[in-house]
């Protein structure tokens, strides 16, 4: 397990300390699993609004209906698309924080 750069006494109080010190840091740890949950939730909104769409094909009109299928197809490419770009940018804090942690470990040696 990765301790930030943690290292010696600080090890032992690793459990304790640092989630109030915020020596580890958990959203890179949860982020796949937030990730395919909101993926899998932008995916059911988009049937459910295609869905939405075939009936408004029978109940409104056929094209009022094709519109409302191809903005749901559309918005919900859009969302995944948007969402995998939010999840990237923030992960690259992340990154970016990791490498600093290992040239700061680095150049204490």
């Amino acid at each position: 397990m990765d301790t930030n750069g943690v290292n010696g006494d600080e090890a032992k109080n690793f459990g304790r300390h640092s989630f109030l010190r915020f020596d580890r840091l958990y959203f890179p740890v949860i982020a796949r699993p937030l990730f395919m949950i909101l993926c899998a939730a932008v995916a059911v909104f988009g049937v459910i609004f295609v869905i939405i769409g075939i009936a408004g094909v029978f109940t409104i009109g056929m094209w009022h209906g094709l519109g409302v299928i191809a903005g749901a197809i559309v918005c919900t490419a859009l969302a995944a698309f948007l969402l995998r770009m939010w999840f990237e940018l923030v992960l690259v804090a992340f990154n970016m924080n990791d490498a600093l942690q290992e040239i700061r470990v680095n150049t204490r040696k």
